[in-house]
């Protein structure tokens, strides 16, 4: 037995010499992959970069208004035109909201011609003429000698006279869009006016301003002609005790540049 020990430890230390070669001889492994994340971060509530959102750009209203200014442009150089109303005020009364509807028709010729009557409920009446620097107003009542341009519509800043001059002098303009009516397509602009510059018409019309606080608009415009086809205006007037009075009145063009009598009455 003793004679066999010294081969047995020389085997037992060329084993081990020879594994340990190996171990050493043998490729060492790749690192397993590390997270993107920071350090102390969970690899799974790692989120993929993008690329940033944009920020959100303003609508283009440019093509809006250049058509829009084109249309009051040919407003003001026709030579005539007649046009249809109607209306609705909403007033409040005794903690409810009342509608009183209003109708009519009027017309307009240069150089500074125009005329219009409203009817309403309750016999209401408006006839307003306006020509040669004259004028003339008359109510229900008869004759009103206190008379204006601001005056002949369901309140003071919503005659007809009133409501094209919103138009005329838009301000702000939303983007353009097209509507279709009556199987016909247009044009279609919201728009809101310079009171600063409607309260420059006249002393009238800048009392009458004193009492509007917004007036929102909008205008069906002809794609041929390029003149106006239909205005849509919302008079929203400051508060009062119950709540405040708004006006919707719409009016719709016609018969551009046709012959219309427009005189003072006798």
């Amino acid at each position: 037995m003793s004679g066999r020990a010294p081969f047995t430890i020389a085997l037992g230390v060329v084993s081990i010499v020879a594994i340990f070669s190996l171990v050493q001889c043998a490729p060492a492994q790749a690192p397993a992959p590390v997270s993107p994340t920071s350090v102390g971060q969970t690899a799974t509530s790692a989120k993929p970069v993008g690329t940033p959102a944009k920020a959100a750009t303003p609508k283009d209203t440019s093509d809006a208004r250049t058509i829009l200014t084109e249309s009051v442009r040919l407003l003001n150089q026709t030579d005539s035109y007649q046009f249809a109303v109607s209306a609705t005020a909403f007033t409040p009364f005794e903690s409810k909201i009342r509608e009183w509807r209003y109708s009519g028709n009027g017309a307009a010729a240069k150089p500074d011609k125009i005329q219009w009557s409203l009817e309403g409920q309750a016999d209401v009446v408006f006839n307003v003429v306006s020509a040669g620097g004259k004028l003339h107003c008359a109510d229900s009542r008869g004759e009103n000698k206190d008379c204006s341009l601001a005056f002949g519509g369901p309140k003071p800043g919503s005659s007809p006279y009133t409501v094209i001059g919103y138009l005329k002098n838009f301000d702000s303009v939303g983007p353009l869009a097209s509507k279709t009516v009556g199987g016909k397509e247009y044009y279609y602009i919201t728009f809101s006016p310079s009171l600063t510059k409607m309260s420059s018409i006249d002393s009238a019309h800048s009392k009458a301003m004193a009492s509007v606080a917004a007036v929102n608009g909008e205008v069906l415009i002809d794609k041929s002609s390029k003149l106006p086809y239909q205005e849509k205006v919302m008079v929203k007037y400051q508060p009062q005790a119950g709540g405040g009075e708004t006006v919707e009145m719409t009016i719709t063009f016609a018969r551009y540049n046709a012959p219309v009598d427009i005189k003072m009455p006798r």
